[in-house]
């Protein structure tokens, strides 16, 4: 499958990609995370991954469709296919948050992580020796300050729980570029 490039059609994109393994992994139930997963999962019957609360939070909240396959990945493996997926605990203002480590079927090891706040114990550890980590990171300190966010957003995604500091990323990659290879 190509890159995804299909611009406000994003059906087009789901009916070509249905003929492949799509899976839904979710990290965390923020609005900005899990609008459309009620819609997605009713329509194309995308099996939901996630840590058992968050699974509770999003079924009891009406955010998957009844008839949808959700999966409990706490600190399991899980197996799909010849790929393996742990889920591992990360900090952020939510009543559940993780990042993934999956393993592939050449041995290399992929994770990934949202809304990171702090790297914490845990996230090092599973961090460490991937091939590839993927961070998000949409923070910007001078945008956040001067932007048009109420004060109380502003001091949530400013605290350690909020998204990624540019500190907590040079952090990471400075540490993690002896171990990883693409970060």
């Amino acid at each position: 499958m190509k890159g995804i490039s299909y611009g406000k059609d994003i059906s087009t994109f789901f009916h070509q990609a249905r003929a492949t393994a799509l899976l839904f992994f979710i990290t965390h139930t923020h609005s900005d995370h899990v609008s459309g997963l009620k819609v997605l999962t009713k329509k194309y019957h995308i099996p939901v991954f996630a840590q058992k609360t968050n699974l509770e939070i999003l079924v009891s909240d009406g955010k998957i469709d009844p008839a949808c396959d959700v999966n409990e990945v706490d600190d399991n493996e899980v197996c799909i296919g010849d790929y393996a997926v742990k889920g591992f605990a990360t900090f952020h203002d939510t009543p559940a948050s993780c990042g993934y480590q999956i393993k592939t079927p050449d041995g290399k090891q992929v994770c990934v992580c949202t809304d990171l706040g702090t790297v914490t114990n845990e996230v090092d550890m599973h961090l460490s020796g991937s091939d590839l980590v993927l961070l998000e990171s949409n923070y910007d300190e001078s945008m956040l300050k001067n932007g048009p966010y109420p004060y109380e957003l502003k001091r949530r995604i400013a605290s350690d729980h909020g998204p990624p500091f540019k500190l907590c990323l040079r952090r990471t990659a400075k540490k993690k570029a002896y171990d990883s290879r693409y970060i």
